[in-house]
């Protein structure tokens, strides 16, 4: 029994630790230049490289979704969830934004511990987690307007809204996105209002994708089944190639020794 309810807990405190780990030591492996691997692996890592989204530290968040999916999931049936959930992520999303940096400040002066005085000084991860509680506390609070089928759809496209931003504002395949012609020239107004335009558009054609999403990847199937057939039309063709130009030398030489 024991054992069980052991192993019931295991993956979401081991998803939490990974987000504690990642935060907590960012400070030292965001140093690090992985000079060891590829630089296509390498840029998941660093930024070094020119890349500008890397795996860690934000995977960090991705497992801190998945410890608040299982933990609603198992509580789902739990009298009062929304209540409770609410309070408790209000309260620490508060605490992370406002007393975590005082915290560590605290740990560092009672262990030494060099680490903590790194976090503190750049506490943009704990203070981000917090304001990602606190807004997950308002739209839980707002749970029973948030019925627009337009807005479920969207808050159901996330993952598709996400990689349409990072193309149009990263430039993912071409590097020519927004930020590279933007960055930090704008006004606070233009900004402002441009980053709400910038929430429309990707919104939209998140929505759009999906609409027509069963066309698209029979299209994308097709072009990859015309590109790897004339793939093997070329290969086959310089391999007949090579096999005549060997089979001349071979003649060629013959002769000659003959």
């Amino acid at each position: 029994m024991i054992a069980a309810h052991k192993k019931k807990w295991l993956f979401p405190s081991l998803l939490l630790g990974i987000t504690i780990a990642l935060f907590l030591f960012e400070p030292i492996y965001k140093t690090y230049s992985y000079t060891m691997l590829p630089d296509a692996l390498a840029n998941y890592f660093t930024k070094n490289n020119g890349s500008v989204f890397t795996v860690l530290p934000w995977v960090g968040y991705t497992s801190f979704g998945a410890f608040l999916s299982i933990l609603f999931t198992r509580f789902k049936s739990f009298p009062n969830l929304y209540p409770r959930a609410i309070s408790i992520a209000a309260i620490l999303g508060l605490g992370l934004m406002f007393i975590s940096s005082p915290i560590f400040i605290t740990l560092y002066e009672s262990t030494g511990i060099e680490v903590f005085k790194s976090v503190a000084l750049n506490n943009y991860l704990f203070i981000r987690l917090g304001d990602v509680l606190v807004v997950f506390a308002i739209f839980m609070m707002l749970r029973h307007y948030l019925t627009d089928r337009t807005v479920l759809r969207i808050g159901q496209n996330t993952l598709s809204i996400y990689v349409i931003h990072f193309i149009l504002l990263y430039g993912s395949f071409t590097g020519l996105g927004l930020y590279r012609f933007f960055d930090h020239s704008l006004s606070p107004a233009i900004a402002i209002s441009g980053a709400v335009l910038f929430m429309i558009v990707c919104s939209y054609a998140a929505l759009k994708y999906e609409d027509h999403e069963v066309a698209i990847k029979k299209q994308l199937a097709f072009l990859r089944q015309n590109v790897m057939y004339r793939i093997e039309v070329l290969v086959s063709t310089l391999q007949k190639l090579l096999k005549a130009s060997l089979e001349r030398l071979v003649r060629i030489f013959s002769v000659s020794k003959g």
